[in-house]
């Protein structure tokens, strides 16, 4: 089991031009013991419940989107995909990406990656 929750900062000005602002300002995931939170500096703190320990995990570009599950954190940057195993986070597998993703799905043994130009990327 698992829960997402999300706050999202936006700002509109309105006038002659109208200008509108939108920004992902605090995100938290949950699987079983895991809680993973997304602060302001772009920065993914990962706390395991069950064995009392947390551990920071930075990233150079922005964070677009990130999914835990099946043992595994998936985390989408600007230019890069993420794949953490939940229990070694010191070594994730990295790919360059091409294409901005939109969605992230996952299954016991796959994850795919949706974008607008491939579709879904398995």
């Amino acid at each position: 089991m698992f829960s997402i929750q999300v706050l999202i900062l936006i700002i509109n000005k309105k006038g002659n031009g109208s200008v509108v602002f939108g920004n992902l300002v605090d995100r938290t995931v949950i699987w079983q013991n895991i809680e993973i939170k997304l602060d302001e500096s772009n920065k993914l703190i990962v706390t395991d419940y069950h064995n009392s320990t947390f551990e920071e995990i930075d990233f150079r570009d922005k964070l677009i989107d990130m999914c835990v599950g099946y043992n595994y954190l998936i985390v989408v940057t600007n230019s890069q995909c993420h794949i953490y195993n939940i229990q070694n986070l010191q070594t994730p597998y990295k790919f360059d990406l091409k294409e901005k993703v939109k969605l992230i799905l996952t299954c016991p043994k796959y994850f795919g990656l949706v974008d607008d130009n491939n579709g879904v990327n398995v």
